[in-house]
């Protein structure tokens, strides 16, 4: 239940952004944004499924640093601080919410989940 909430919230920030405005307001979207995501276990069970996150950003990062969560994290810190062109951010931000949008739970359990709980509520459907 909790991949499903930080799933929802980080879909949440990422559809109150919107690609026309700052590209700085944008940047400080993407701190948070990439934190949670690298750091989730549930969307990287390892950490060398990050490389194919690091190759759709055009990131090539050496494989020592992908020993390390915390290393990664804050080598996509720096990048993302470092990003000097509004192509890049929209690139960062694009591939930030194809992978939430692409890891989104399934809606057939959630239906599943609300008829049980209907029935709880109610008695019989």
């Amino acid at each position: 239940m909790e991949k499903n909430r930080s799933l929802l919230i980080l879909k949440d920030e990422i559809n109150s952004i919107d690609i026309r405005t700052n590209p700085e307001r944008i940047r400080y979207s993407l701190y948070s944004i990439y934190v949670n995501l690298l750091l989730s276990h549930e969307l990287f069970s390892k950490n060398e499924d990050i490389k194919e996150l690091c190759e759709q950003l055009k990131f090539p990062l050496k494989d020592y640093i992908f020993k390390s969560r915390t290393l990664l994290v804050a080598r996509f810190m720096r990048k993302i601080e470092k990003i000097s062109d509004s192509e890049t951010i929209i690139l960062f931000f694009k591939t930030a919410q194809n992978l939430i949008n692409a890891n989104e739970p399934s809606k057939k359990v959630n239906s599943k989940e609300n008829k049980y709980n209907f029935i709880d509520k109610y008695g019989k459907s």
